[in-house]
């Protein structure tokens, strides 16, 4: 999905499969062909005309692409799924936009025919339990120290001595919990990155895995050693039923 400021998104649809045929061509963003898999691109169309309108109009993209998990290259450590895919042609939408005063705007929405990457978050759905305990554990102890914490304040606030060893130690022990919620809010923080709640998440038909909802478009500027990646908009993900499995399919 392209988008500019002020402008309707073009919506660029895509049925996919991820094929488990290993990829034989390599291509930098996925470091390697080892584990990389090939794409194939089964249905690519957009919505012809109006973008409200129900029409389709097939677009040219080439039938394989590559796709690769690859471990610890998100942020925080978390995995990712990158794949390309091959535009053979541009694709562009002109887009006329009503302003204020009743004036009418125009832009033009496009695609070129380039290589496209898309990445989002992927995540192994077999430790998932594993990774909620240990959440559930987080929260339990956060809430332990921080009531802790609380009685403490209080019986300080009642304390009315200026000072007394009781008092001393009191203060020392209000400081380090405010470190350990600290440390545990910041690692829970970390483990919801690295396993969201499934509600975060499109997972696959078998629920073995799951990927973040939205995910980045991207596409190669400069050659040589000057190579930039520029963001084009962004993607979301859908697991459905494969054709041959059910009647009546739609993407």
């Amino acid at each position: 999905m392209m988008e500019q400021q002020d402008q309707k998104p073009l919506l660029i649809h895509l049925v996919v499969d991820f094929g488990a045929e290993p990829l034989k061509e390599n291509d930098s963003l996925l470091h390697g062909v080892r584990d990389a898999g090939v794409l194939h691109i089964k249905e690519s169309w957009i919505a012809a005309g109006s973008m409200t309108e129900g029409r389709q109009q097939d677009v040219n993209i080439r039938p394989r692409g590559g796709w690769k998990v690859l471990q610890g290259q998100g942020p925080k450590g978390i995995d990712v799924l990158r794949f390309f895919l091959d535009v053979e042609e541009e694709i562009r939408h002109h887009n006329n936009n009503k302003e204020e005063g009743g004036g009418t705007g125009q832009g033009s929405l496009f695609c070129p025919a380039e290589r496209m990457y898309v990445t989002c978050g992927y995540f192994c759905m077999g430790k998932h339990r594993e990774a909620e305990e240990r959440k559930d554990e987080l929260r339990n102890q956060i809430d332990r120290l921080v009531v802790e914490h609380d009685n403490l304040a209080r019986k300080d606030r009642l304390d009315e001595r200026l000072l007394s060893w009781t008092k001393l130690k009191r203060g020392k022990r209000l400081l380090d919990l405010n470190l350990e919620i600290k440390h545990a809010h910041e690692e829970l923080q970390a483990a919801r990155a690295r396993d969201p709640e499934k509600a975060l998440l499109r997972l696959s038909r078998k629920g073995d895995a799951g990927v973040t909802k939205e995910g980045q478009i991207c596409h190669k500027i400069g050659y040589g050693l000057s190579v930039d990646y520029h963001v084009l908009g962004k993607m979301e993900m859908a697991s459905i039923v494969k054709r041959d499995e059910m009647d009546g399919y739609h993407p």
